[in-house]
């Protein structure tokens, strides 16, 4: 397994879901402290054994039948230690059917940690989402609590054999991690700019 490049963070892991839908790979970084931080594929391999049972049917339900789940990659982004990437391909549907909406439509998910100021917060773009799960320009209650469902089982952590992993907001800048203590779901849709095709892959 190759090093990979420019870790920062000792005991940072990320998560990077990666939905293929009309032709674009859409992303969603969630991040985790790992104590200890994580040092071998091994470990990273128990841990995504774990993360994917437990969320990837989750985000199923909160994206249209035209998406897929295509990519789940796990990279470690330690500063001083050894770092390790794996990915998962799980070619999983969205199983929510009719019409999805434009590829740029997403709702934002943010990220609370109990501290004020920008390095302590974050945002997550949710993918893919059907048609039927907006009202005009907002989601409905029924995807709230679909994406909800999905944020508060990765809030709860995990837990190997030798390493707690906990959601953290991940700040570069400052070389911090901030667990969080909750999300908030934005009520309104927003617009994000997506990659081309191939990028991120």
């Amino acid at each position: 397994m190759a090093t990979i490049p420019f870790p920062e963070i000792d005991g940072w892991v990320s998560v990077e879901y990666i939905v293929l839908y009309q032709g674009e790979y859409i992303e969603t970084v969630i991040n985790f402290k790992a104590d200890p931080p994580v040092q071998s594929e091994a470990e990273l391999t128990n841990f995504a054994a774990l993360v994917g049972p437990a969320t990837f049917s989750l985000l199923q339900t909160c994206m249209s039948s035209e998406a897929m789940l295509v990519s789940v990659k796990y990279t470690t982004h330690n500063k001083s230690l050894p770092n390790v990437r794996i990915e998962a391909t799980p070619n999983l549907a969205g199983t929510v059917t009719g019409d999805g909406s434009p590829g740029n439509v997403t709702c934002a998910v943010t990220s609370k940690t109990g501290r004020i100021g920008r390095k302590y917060r974050g945002r997550n773009f949710m993918p893919a989402i059907a048609e039927q799960h907006t009202d005009g320009n907002a989601v409905i209650a029924g995807y709230q609590v679909n994406v909800m469902q999905f944020f508060a089982r990765l809030l709860q952590g995990f837990a190997t054999a030798t390493t707690v992993y906990k959601t953290v907001v991940a700040s570069r800048t400052f070389g911090l991690l901030t667990t969080i203590v909750s999300y908030g779901i934005e009520l309104y849709i927003d617009s994000q700019r997506r990659r081309l095709h191939g990028r991120g892959r």
